[in-house]
Parts: structure tokens; sequence; C-alpha cells
């Protein structure tokens, strides 16, 4: 059982709201909750039912609702059992695990923020109490009787409520998020006039962001408001802040370097990093659907991931992209991104991610520290309390993302990796699959015409079996097509046939090769042997068959193909109904090609790292 007195009352039991419908009902249980694990005197709730007039039956009517609400809600009091609805000497008393009403939870979340504030940590204080307020849903224990308790509970609520707000804007105040505050304490005020501690930070907050005529209107209306409704003129607090503001006393100013280094340059717009889009994607519409519910539906976390994997050319970077532009409206704070590999193959350091990441939010160049470690903590301190949406491209290791993603957030990740990754923190993973014939084929008409594509259509065919329906390769045969038009579709698919690839045919396309030569790279130099040795062989390729090719044991090869699937360069085909361990392996048309290319670059193997050493560790391997 769940209890929310903060907004209309309601009871929640095995995810279905069970709220008594019966007003005098809902009094009781309202109040039981308000005082739960303490015992309510009978008196109490008869004076809360009927006031200074009630009926001469009064206690037998409250036993009969005593014993609704146990019936109703399971609420016996049998010995251990909670929660419970337990006779006292004197009264009655509901006892609630402590997690089960949400007006304690409250209280608890406010407690660790007030223990931050203490401690110095003004961030992750911040970070507490947003939380703490993002249980309220509306106005406290509404619809829950008009009784004097529960009228005076209501009250107290409402201004523990407006308390830990002033506490959180003045938090948010001291740490430069004046640009976000300004419309909520708009809305505030609004709500509220002559509450004179939302008049004030708003009028702060709206010098901050070089607001001063706005500030002084603020609390012109701050005056006319208490004159009107109180009869009263402003507070000593009030005036000496508005002859600051008139005076633009620096003091009002952020008082250290380290406060400003947080503050956003370009006003309030959150930054967005996203690349353009990149059109239209073929066939991707279903799986666009279920990453976005897969993310939105998924248990509320600190730093849930979404993976997109899939075959070097198959469009992993552009669907990422795509997912996170459908769900910017769910992350409206800041959208980055961030490529984890350079164009000459070579990481990108997480210090270099996020001091990207702190000049987008106005973090000047001198003032960016050194170390990777302060880097992560200054971008910390500002995303806390934030809902920001990372896409992370080439990402080889969970330990990337949480090297360059900030935790103490609402954050979304869309790591996109050329192997499978596994993580307590996914959420998710989306395998993209290679395009169909005829998704191919629109793909291919909406660029070189429908004309085109009637009058070549077997061919064109036969060009998307070539490219293995990789759009990568498909773009690049168009692309190829459109720089010589003189070319017929005939004579590509022969070129291609030949083992010219399309990667070769224009020094002008960055291709498949390019991104099959970054997933060559990150692989254990085993498995880039293997490659090379099996891509060529007759498909598909059964483990002994793998074997007898490498001249190694069954197992080493079983182990070899796994990690060439596990980085999306072979497939397994399909075992059907049958249940069985005896898989077939398969390469791709394309991929053989372009291993081809591999080899006549003489792809050097790069030096070993640590990667390397727990792939080994994983593979059940020794390193040569």
């Amino acid at each position: 059982m769940r209890i929310g007195i903060l907004g209309p009352f309601e009871v929640v039991q095995d995810g279905a709201v069970t709220t008594p419908s019966a007003p005098k009902l809902r009094t009781v249980l309202a109040l039981l909750a308000v005082n739960a694990n303490s015992t309510v005197p009978t008196q109490q709730l008869i004076d809360e039912l009927w006031g200074s007039r009630p009926p001469e039956s009064a206690t037998t009517t409250l036993q009969t609702y005593i014993y609704q609400l146990r019936k109703q809600h399971g609420l016996y009091s049998e010995a251990g059992k909670v929660p419970a609805l337990c006779t006292a000497a004197n009264g009655y008393q509901l006892a609630l695990p402590a997690d089960a009403l949400d007006s304690a939870q409250f209280t608890q979340l406010v407690e660790r923020g007030r223990g931050l504030v203490q401690a110095g940590e003004q961030a992750a204080a911040s970070a507490v109490l947003r939380d703490a307020l993002a249980l309220w849903r509306g106005t406290a224990l509404e619809d829950a009787g008009s009784g004097a308790a529960l009228q005076a509970a209501g009250v107290w609520l409402a201004e523990m409520r407006k308390s830990v707000t002033e506490l959180r804007v003045d938090l948010d105040l001291q740490l430069g998020r004046h640009y976000e505050l300004v419309g909520e304490l708009t809305s505030l005020v609004a709500h509220d006039p002559t509450y004179e501690g939302f008049q004030a930070s708003l009028m702060l907050a709206l010098y901050r962001c070089g607001r001063r005529s706005d500030a002084l209107q603020v609390y012109h209306r701050a005056r006319q408001a208490l004159a009107s409704e109180l009869g009263l003129s402003p507070s000593r607090r009030l005036q000496e802040l508005h002859g600051a503001v008139l005076a633009a006393d620096p003091a009002l100013d952020l008082s250290t370097p380290e406060q400003e280094t947080v503050v956003r340059a370009h006003g309030s717009a959150a930054p967005n990093l996203l690349p353009p889009s990149s059109g239209e994607l073929v066939e991707r519409a279903d799986a666009l659907v279920s990453a976005e519910q897969s993310v939105l539906a998924a248990p509320s976390a600190p730093r849930p991931v979404l993976v997109v994997v899939g075959a070097p050319g198959s469009g992993k970077s552009a669907f990422g992209v795509e997912v996170a532009r459908q769900l910017t409206e769910a992350y409206p704070d800041g959208q980055f991104y961030a490529k984890l590999i350079q164009p000459d193959n070579a990481p990108v350091t997480p210090a270099d991610v996020l001091g990207g990441f702190l000049r987008e939010i106005g973090v000047t160049e001198s003032r960016i520290p050194d170390s990777p470690a302060d880097r992560h903590r200054m971008f910390r301190e500002w995303a806390s309390g934030r809902r920001i949406l990372f896409v992370l491209d080439d990402v080889s290791t969970m330990d990337q993302v949480r090297a360059v993603v900030p935790d103490g957030g609402s954050h979304l990740v869309i790591a996109v990796s050329r192997r499978r990754l596994s993580d307590p923190s996914i959420v998710a993973t989306v395998a993209l699959s290679p395009l169909s014939t005829d998704g191919a084929l629109r793909m291919i008409g909406d660029a070189v015409g429908r004309a085109k594509l009637d009058a070549n259509r077997d061919s064109l065919r036969r060009l998307v079996e070539l490219c293995d329906g990789l759009p990568l390769a498909i773009r690049q045969a168009i692309a190829l097509l459109q720089l010589r038009p003189h070319w017929s579709v005939r004579r590509l698919v022969r070129h291609l046939k030949s083992g010219l690839t399309v990667a070769h045919q224009s020094a002008d396309i960055a291709g498949l090769l390019d991104s099959v030569r970054r997933t060559h790279r990150l692989m254990r130099r085993e498995a880039r042997e293997a490659f090379q040795r099996l891509v060529q062989a007759p498909q598909p390729l059964s483990v002994p068959g793998a074997a007898a090719l490498m001249h190694v044991a069954d197992g080493t090869a079983e182990l070899l193909l796994e990690e060439l699937v596990e980085f999306q360069l072979a497939e397994v085909d399909e075992p059907g109904l049958v249940d069985t361990d005896d898989f077939h392996y398969r390469f791709r048309r394309a991929l053989s090609d372009v291993a081809v290319d591999l080899a006549r670059d003489g792809a050097a193997p790069r030096p070993r790292t640590e990667l390397d050493r727990i792939g080994y560790v994983d593979l059940g391997l020794q390193p040569a």
C-alpha cells in the first residue's frame, strides 16, 4: 500500500487506485495516515468527522468505518503485519512502512538536503530538495475532508513546501542558475504575490540576468500587492534589495569565481550539440518508436543508457541522433553530442570531451581545469538537478560513458557502439538490421529519381545485393553514380562483382572502408586475423570449418567467431525452431570486399591496450 497526501488524497495497492469513494471513510483514513505509526484518539476522529455535533451513535459508526477500511484494504492487525490498522487503548493506529507515505519520504529528503547544505554541498543539496518537491502533486490533502485537524495538517505541509522551495531557490541562486529560475519564480510570485521571499529571489535572478528594469518592476508590483491585500509596506529586506538594485550594488553579483564558472553564457537557452538531421531514415520507424518507448518506460535511474549497435555502415550514428531528436522535449536542459574516436581513429580522451562540454555551457578557457577529475566535478555541478540527453558515438566500453556523463541528475545516454555492451544501467539495446531490398530501392529511388529506378530495377536489385542492404554502402554507390553520370548501373555492378569496392571508387567518398577499419582496430589481433582469414571462406561457416581454416581448436574458433559477432562483423544463421548450439556464421558480401582493402592497406595492428587485456580475460585466452 502507498498513500499520497501531497496532493489529492490517494491510496494505491498492487498498482491499482483504491482510494475510498465515501467521504467519511476518506477522512478517517487520511487522518490516520497523517499520524501514521501514532495513535489517533477516538475523540479526535469523532471531532474530525462531525465537529461539535456528533450523533449519539458516533462511536459505533466510527467502529463500522474502521471495519470497512480493514476489509477493503486488507489492514487486519495481525502480529507483525505491516501495513495494518490497529486498535489501541483509546483510539486507532495505522502502521505503515517509511516508504509507504509520500509525506514521510518528503520529510526524509528535506532532512538529507539540509544536512548537505550544512556540509557545504550546495549542488547536491539542491538536487535532493528538487527530488523532495517533485513528490508533490497539488494541494496537500485535497478531497480528504474539511475537519480542523486535516486543515491544520494541510496548512503545515503547504508552509513546509514553501520553505523548502525557498531554500532550493536560494541554493540555485548561489550556483548561478538565475536564468533557469526566472520562469519558475515568475509563476510562484503570480500564485502567491504577498510572499516576499519569492519576490526577493525573482528580483535578484532578474538583476543577475541583466534585467534591472524588470527587477524594479517586480518590487513595485510587490509593494502594490502588499498594500492592497494586507495593508502593509514591503519588509526591510525587500526595501534594501530594491535600493541595491537601483545602485547596481556589486554585492548582488555572484560572489566567487568558482560560482561564475557554472553560469551559462548564452542566456537561458539550453545547449543543443546534436548534429544536423541526415533526413528520413528508411525502414527505421518501428525501431525509433521501440527505442523511445524503451527509454520512457524504463524504471527511474540516475543515468539510464540506450545502446545502438549494428554492422559497419548500418546507420547507427544517424539513428542515435534521430532518437535523441525524438526525446528532446523529455530532456529540456541540454542535448550534448560527442564522438569518442577522431577521424584518424585515435581515441578522444574524457578530458577533451568534458572540456568541450564546459565551453558550451559558457565556461571560459582560463577557468577550465586541467585535470579530468576537476573537469568532471565542474560539469557535474552544472548538470546536477537537470534533465540532460547525451549522444556518445563510437563507445567502446561503459567506462567511457561513466568518465563523461555525471551522476546526480536525470540524464539519458544514447551510446552508439560498434560492439554489444553489457551493464546494469543499460535499459535497452537496439540492433539495427540492414535494409530490405524494397527499402534499399526506395532509398535509391529518392536519390536518382523514379524514372531511373524503373528503367534499371533489375540492375539496382543486384546492386542492393552486393551492398548487402547496408545504408552507407548504398549511399556510396548512389554518390558514385551521381559523380559519374556517364556510368550505367550495370557497369557499377560489374565493378563491384569484380572486387572493386565502392570504398575505392572515389577518394572523395568517406566510406565503408573507414567504418570497418575503426571496428577492426578495436578488436584483438587474433580476432582481426580471424576476420581476414574467414571472411572469404564459403558460407555459412561452421565452427569445425572455421577451426580447420585457422588451424586452431574448435573452442578457440568459436570464441573468435563470437567476438566477430559481438563487433557486428559476422552474423549467426537463425537456428529456427530447433533448440541447438550448432551455430553457423555468415559474413556480408560488402564486408568481404572491404577485408580485401584492409589487407591491401596493410592494416597495422595497434599497440596492446587495457581493452586487449580485458578481452583476453573475458574470452578465456592468453595473450600471445
